[in-house]
């Protein structure tokens, strides 16, 4: 009978500590996921236009033939575009502006390309008097999607304070009078200290939002970009991303997928 009754006492205490046990991990599994969230999600993802900084030096348009469209893409003319869509349009991912700040000497670019028989788009940078100082193509798999260009670190930096204007055109097959392009601006800035101060001690959806409220929108688009682009199944990442496009216009294109 002792034996026994050791046996059942022992059982007891078996049980009593693997309750506790799961008890805390259920409590760190519970609190775990909502710590993260706020940590990351303090305020919606929204982009702030940067304050104090003067009008680009360089003149950009709109694009060219009827809504950025390759001639053998077009409606009938009972079937007429609806103006002014960014989901039918080549689109540069901008604020309305057309033009944003960066931090990086060699940043990325991204565009949106709607569905279309053009067989590539061609990127091009321009100077301040209008000389191309880069150009490059990217094959076209399949549209619509958004395109993403990298002024490679073998090629000279960009200027602190100077503007660059960068192209975008589709390649038609066969070509019309001109090819569709639009083009928008870039301006490179020195980081403010305290911000890369900041950046440093943050987590990466941190610095994203960080670059947002601060106006730098070309760091803030494509770091959302690659996080997204390494996380595709992150609900967080989609609705971060859904945001910042949302609050420049640019909500027509956001379930886009990332192509490059």
């Amino acid at each position: 009978m002792a034996w026994a009754e050791f046996h059942q006492r022992l059982t007891l205490i078996f049980v009593i500590q693997l309750a506790a046990t799961l008890g805390l991990l259920t409590d760190v599994q519970a609190t775990t996921p909502r710590q993260t969230m706020s940590a990351t999600r303090k305020s919606k993802m929204t982009f702030e236009p940067p304050p104090n900084q003067s009008a680009p030096k360089v003149t950009v348009g709109g694009g060219r033939r009827d809504n950025d469209r390759c001639q053998q893409d077009r409606k009938p003319p009972n079937q007429p575009l609806v103006k002014g869509t960014t989901d039918q349009t080549l689109t540069l991912l901008l604020p309305s502006t057309k033009w944003g700040l960066t931090v990086s000497p060699h940043p990325t670019f991204m565009v949106y390309v709607p569905q279309t028989s053009a067989s590539s788009v061609v990127f091009t940078l321009e100077n301040q008097q209008g000389e191309g100082i880069y150009k490059t193509k990217f094959d076209l798999k399949g549209t619509p999607g958004i395109v993403s260009f990298s002024l490679p670190v073998t090629e000279p930096p960009l200027e602190i304070g100077k503007d660059y204007k960068w192209v975008v055109s589709m390649v038609c097959q066969p070509s019309g009078p001109t090819d569709p392009f639009t083009e928008g601006v870039v301006r490179r800035i020195q980081p403010n200290p305290v911000l890369v101060s900041q950046l440093d001690r943050a987590k990466s959806l941190d610095q994203v939002l960080m670059y947002a409220k601060s106006g730098v929108w070309y760091e803030a688009a494509n770091d959302l970009a690659s996080l997204r682009k390494s996380q595709p199944q992150n609900a967080e990442l989609t609705t971060a991303w859904k945001e910042l496009l949302q609050s420049v216009g640019l909500d027509g294109i956001s379930s886009a997928p990332l192509k490059n």
